[in-house]
């Protein structure tokens, strides 16, 4: 009798909890469609509701602390906002173009009238020079020519390094120029994950080629505004002995890298890639659908997100290498709980 109880008892506490997650879901949603509406009742009033809404965007949208080109930290709105202003003039010259830029902000003031080309069109400021050595679109473009992907770069560089890390070759070296953006002093990591901006260059590991090779970089720099980031550029040589090596490395400024390295969003290696170094590829599914459990998807739109991103990035990896089957299952181990669950769960080991 007392086993039948407490087996009843157990039935009842189930049906119990099931009900008060049920009213749970019902009460968030509830205070969810609340809040909406409360924003659409308040929210366009000149009202204390608007005004702490406000506030707390403005909050979230400033730049309290940035790293100076010179090294300081700055903390002060006056000196952050000098920095920024002085960092894009330097980008644009400014001194070039100051006078014509004053004149048409200072007569939209005055008349009212902005051109409409003006106001609908992106600007692009180069520098001044006589002759250009440098066509907009060359043949080595190819995230710009017609037929060509960006895959294509990838497979190449995999060509030309294939043969580093062997013996007995003749000197070759690889110079990855990270070329400077506007965005590196401000260090914002999403950009970083989204943007591509390596350079690689190659040439005869001798004194003469590479003189040559960085000559022409310089010229290429100079016309562009492109400086290239020396604490992210890096020299690889082939075929020489450590002396010789660094001597390449301080001639260029660029200290010696080893392979692996990340270029295009994959790395570049000699050698078949290892669990370890597939690793990239499942941070990011994982970042990506971590990214979406914050939100309210139905399970519709989690399939539909699932197929368009989490595919796509796992389809740009496959144009390079085969997908060892352990990689293919954890990916697909991600992608069941985000579907099913709507959460990011670590799989099991396969």
């Amino acid at each position: 009798m007392a086993q039948n109880y407490d087996d009843q008892l157990a039935d009842v506490e189930h049906v119990t909890l099931q009900q008060l997650e049920k009213w749970s879901l019902i009460e968030e949603k509830i205070l969810q469609q609340k809040s909406r509406a409360t924003w659409i009742k308040l929210g366009d009033g000149n009202n204390k509701y608007f005004s702490v809404v406000i506030k707390d965007r403005k909050q979230r949208k400033q730049i309290n602390v940035l790293t100076s080109l010179a090294g300081p930290t700055l903390h002060e709105p006056a000196a952050i906002q000098h920095e920024i202003i002085s960092f894009y003039k330097s980008l644009m010259a400014w001194h070039v173009i100051n006078k014509e830029v004053n004149e048409a902000v200072l007569e939209f003031f005055s008349t009212g009238k902005l051109l409409k080309a003006v106001n609908c069109t992106a600007i692009t400021l180069l520098p001044k020079i006589t002759k250009s050595d440098f066509a907009i679109i060359s043949h080595a473009q190819s995230g710009f020519i017609p037929g060509r992907k960006i895959a294509d770069s990838v497979i190449l560089a995999h060509e030309l390094v294939k043969s580093y890390s062997r013996k007995h070759i003749t000197p070759r070296c690889m110079i990855k120029v990270d070329l400077q953006k506007a965005y590196d002093s401000v260090e914002w990591p999403y950009l970083q994950q989204v943007m591509e901006d390596d350079l690689l260059l190659f040439a005869k590991a001798d004194l003469r080629s590479i003189t040559k090779l960085q000559d022409k970089f310089i010229r290429f720099s100079r016309a562009s505004g492109l400086q290239p980031n020396l604490a992210k550029s890096s020299v690889y040589i082939g075929g020489l002995d450590s002396a010789e090596s660094q001597r390449i490395s301080h001639y260029l400024g660029y200290g010696l890298g080893e392979l692996p390295f990340k270029y295009l969003g994959v790395p570049l290696t000699t050698k078949k890639l290892s669990i370890l170094q597939w690793q990239p590829l499942i941070e990011k599914v994982v970042t990506r659908i971590s990214s979406w459990t914050a939100k309210k998807l139905s399970y519709a739109g989690r399939i539909q997100l699932v197929k368009s991103v989490i595919f796509g990035v796992q389809s740009y990896w496959a144009h390079l290498f085969v997908l060892p089957a352990k990689v293919i299952k954890a990916i697909n181990a991600y992608c069941r709980s985000f579907i099913w669950s709507g959460l990011t769960q670590s799989p099991k080991k396969p």
